[in-house]
């Protein structure tokens, strides 16, 4: 637990030099606003990036319980524009020059 009363994860970063919070990431839950917008923050921060990626950035100094699937389902959730349903293009017939 830190100062403040959040619980943190331990492991075996004990005797590195990385800083407290890479040591020990805070444990957030997978069903909080907070951990949305953390995972909306990345995603936006890495210009949009899978969800790989952002996990792998959140995981530096936060652990999100379920984090795979937290970050799918919010990314799913943030998709902006709707799917787009491809068709296949035909040349019309009366813009083609014939000689």
């Amino acid at each position: 637990m830190t100062k403040d009363g959040l619980l943190c994860l331990g492991g075996r970063l004990q005797k590195s030099n990385f800083n407290f919070y890479e040591k020990h990431p805070l444990i957030l839950p997978s069903k909080s606003r907070f951990s949305e917008l953390l995972i909306m923050k990345e995603h936006q921060r890495l210009y949009h990036a899978g969800v790989c990626e952002t996990l792998t950035q959140i995981r530096e100094t936060n652990w999100i319980l379920c984090g795979r699937q937290t970050v799918k389902s919010c990314l799913k959730k943030m998709s902006y524009l709707p799917e787009v349903q491809s068709s296949t293009w035909e040349p019309d017939n009366c813009s083609i020059a014939r000689k």
